[in-house]
């Protein structure tokens, strides 16, 4: 396996796709109570074509409900 090294640029833009892939898991899981594997391998499929609209509006119910992300 080769190292991969990541750029500035590149660390700030993988955090926001893996907080994006977080959010859509724990939204799934609480508002359509699935499985965190269904949840987590859904999320994978839905974080490439969401829109920023769907985005905010996933992180407005989690905040809502207080759900915090998971790690």
């Amino acid at each position: 396996m080769v190292p991969l090294t990541l750029t500035k640029k590149g660390k700030e833009l993988s955090g926001k796709i893996y907080k994006r892939h977080r959010m859509i898991t724990a939204f799934l899981e609480h508002s359509l109570n699935l499985s965190t594997k269904s949840a987590t391998d859904n999320a994978c499929k839905i974080e490439h074509v969401i829109d920023k609209t769907m985005t905010e509006a996933i992180s407005k119910y989690l905040s809502d409900h207080n759900i915090e992300l998971n790690k």
